[in-house]
């Protein structure tokens, strides 16, 4: 392997051009930096991750805050005398003099058969246009001209 002499001739060489005191200096110094900088890094990301959870905390508490203004108005609009008396309406078939009351059947025996619903809400559908006519009324106002109609 090494003779005695080759081993000291390395020791030499690496004590005296490597083991120097401004090198020790360099290579504790290089030391502290890094650990200093892998300490902020992880003091950063602790830090990010606590403000996380509390913007999700202040998120939730709002959402509880929310949800109890929204309960205690609904518990306001309960005990308020326009909802008891349209609860009341609803529930005995009433009405106030002056006012007329009409009772629409929910589905319909036709449209039941059929899977329809009926059309409660006395919106009267479109009548179906082909593309063409869809295009023209788009690109010369048609549908402008019929709104103004109405």
């Amino acid at each position: 392997m090494f003779t005695k002499q080759q081993l000291r001739r390395w020791y030499f060489h690496f004590t005296h051009h490597y083991l120097t005191l401004q090198n020790v200096v360099m290579v504790v110094g290089a030391i502290l930096a890094i650990g200093w900088a892998w300490g902020s890094v992880q003091a950063m990301e602790r830090n990010y991750r606590l403000q996380r959870q509390v913007d999700q905390k202040l998120q939730e508490e709002e959402l509880l805050k929310i949800a109890s203004r929204r309960e205690s108005l609904a518990a306001e609009y309960y005990k308020s005398e326009e909802y008891q008396e349209m609860e009341v309406k609803r529930r005995l078939n009433l009405a106030l003099p002056g006012e007329t009351v009409v009772i629409l059947p929910e589905n319909t025996a036709e449209a039941t058969k059929r899977g329809e619903k009926a059309n409660t809400t006395g919106v009267v559908p479109a009548k179906k246009q082909s593309n063409f006519e869809q295009w023209m009324n788009f690109l010369f106002g048609g549908n402008a001209k019929s709104l103004q109609d109405k």
